[in-house]
């Protein structure tokens, strides 16, 4: 398994509560989610969504996987992220973190229903 983060853009919202979705790396504001890839790049695991700040490394010791992904490469995630952001939806999220997560966990199940055809 392979793992990977992604932010996923989202309308800026004005407040001390969503600064922590800007995220400084990518200069705007947004939800940070991991994801899990087989060796072909096939996705198969989304975290709950996070803040746009938050680092790949601590997510991923927030779920308690790095111990199993030590001696994993990275292109095949890059791979299932790019089919996970066809979806035009994911241009700019309007949702919730909460509805944000349920939706990109959607969206992981037809992008393999999809890749499977």
């Amino acid at each position: 398994m392979l793992i990977d983060g992604t932010l996923i853009p989202t309308r800026r919202r004005t407040g001390k509560d969503n600064r922590k979705n800007y995220s400084g790396k990518h200069k705007r504001h947004g939800l940070h989610f991991l994801a899990l890839t087989d060796e072909r790049g096939r996705l198969i695991w989304i975290s709950a969504a996070r803040p746009g700040r938050t680092h790949d490394i601590t997510a991923a010791r927030h779920d308690h996987i790095v111990e199993h992904l030590k001696a994993a490469g990275r292109a095949p995630v890059e791979h299932g992220f790019a089919h996970l952001k066809t979806w035009r939806i994911l241009t700019k999220l309007r949702r919730s973190p909460a509805r944000a997560t349920n939706l990109l966990r959607a969206l992981l199940v037809l992008t393999n229903l999809e890749l499977d055809r």
